[in-house]
């Protein structure tokens, strides 16, 4: 599971290089594309956002996606 925590902050950070917002439905069109078990992705993307490693908020009609230790 944490190879999984690691693929998801290391997507979110390569999406965010090209584009500031990344939504929620971008991060997991990326994850789909690299992740060899997506709903294992999935599970650990929950389990990141319940910990606070990860944040989401509405904005625009969209889910943004963070990674906490980013903006601290």
């Amino acid at each position: 599971m944490q190879r999984y925590a690691s693929l998801i902050k290391q997507t979110l950070r390569t999406l965010r290089s090209t584009n500031d917002d990344v939504t929620k439905a971008e991060l997991f069109d990326a994850l789909r594309e690299t992740a060899d078990d997506f709903e294992s992705v999935k599970h650990q993307y929950e389990r990141l956002r319940k910990h606070g490693e990860i944040y989401s908020y509405p904005s625009g009609g969209v889910v943004v996606v963070r990674i906490t230790e980013d903006r601290l």
